[in-house]
């Protein structure tokens, strides 16, 4: 697991009506407790959205619909996971939110029909300038002399 990267398991509470989900629980980042922005993404089957870094921002994905992998890579010099690749399937099935940390980019992709529906709750409000962005299928550089080409097709294990 990449250094910053907290995963933690969320309850579903089914009965013969639905299901809650419950996402975030005040005590439950370690950043901290500021929450500035919530919104949805959805990302359809087969489909790569990233690369993207924020620089400030923690990002804090809950899947809410379908099912999604996450990728995450580390180009952050001061980090004891500089240059490893983090990878993660999350949906109903593996109902877990992703704390992410700023400082490191992150892709997903939409594996289940349809259209996969992720919630984001932050603590900085969206602002362009304070991301950066690069093609899911070019090689994003981890810093010097450390580049990454992610391979997103799906493999058989």
């Amino acid at each position: 697991m990449l250094d910053g990267i907290g995963i933690t398991e969320l309850k579903r509470i089914p009965d013969d009506r639905g299901c809650i989900l419950h996402c975030w629980r005040y005590a439950g980042f370690k950043r901290n407790n500021e929450i500035r922005e919530v919104y949805a993404t959805t990302v359809k089957q087969g489909v790569v959205k990233g690369w993207h870094l924020h620089m400030r921002a923690a990002t804090r994905y809950v899947p809410l619909v379908g099912e999604v992998k996450i990728v995450v890579l580390d180009p952050r010099l001061d980090s004891s996971t500089h240059g490893d690749v983090f990878e993660l399937v999350v949906g109903y099935r593996n109902f877990k939110r992703v704390d992410i940390p700023p400082g490191v980019w992150i892709g997903m992709q939409g594996l289940a029909e349809g259209e996969s529906l992720l919630l984001n709750i932050t603590d900085v409000a969206h602002n362009q300038n304070e991301m950066l962005r690069s093609n899911p299928h070019e090689p994003v550089t981890l810093g010097p002399g450390c580049e990454t080409d992610y391979d997103w097709s799906v493999r058989d294990r």
